[in-house]
């Protein structure tokens, strides 16, 4: 991209629309370390929408090792306020785990969701 005669290469920039800041920032970090790392001001619900669209990233440019490591972050942090987001979002992309962890959750605190 840099070394043909594209856009990118005589502006030396490559931009990626379609990812916020954060969630970029966390693919990055992710890339050198194979951590996971949010931005330390992030509540709860703010993990959890990084986490899908780091997933969706992680899809887009083929990073294995960065989807799996989203689904089982994901799976480990299924909450009764997060349940029905997760299982959705699970559906939606055949995330298996995911999906029957969701739902285990919603099954087992009905009163909570």
């Amino acid at each position: 991209m840099f070394q043909t005669e594209m856009k990118e290469q005589s502006t030396g920039l490559c931009e990626i629309a379609d990812l916020d800041g954060n969630v970029l920032d966390t693919l990055i970090h992710y890339a050198y370390t194979h951590e996971l790392k949010f931005n330390d001001d992030f509540d709860q619900s703010e993990i959890d929408e990084s986490l899908e669209q780091l997933w969706m990233a992680a899809e887009k440019y083929d990073m294995k090792k960065l989807r799996a490591a989203c689904e089982v972050r994901m799976t480990e942090e299924v909450y009764a306020d997060n349940a029905f987001r997760f299982l959705a979002f699970a559906r939606e992309h055949e995330i298996k785990q995911l999906r029957m962890t969701a739902a285990k959750c919603i099954g087992d605190h009905p009163s909570s969701i």
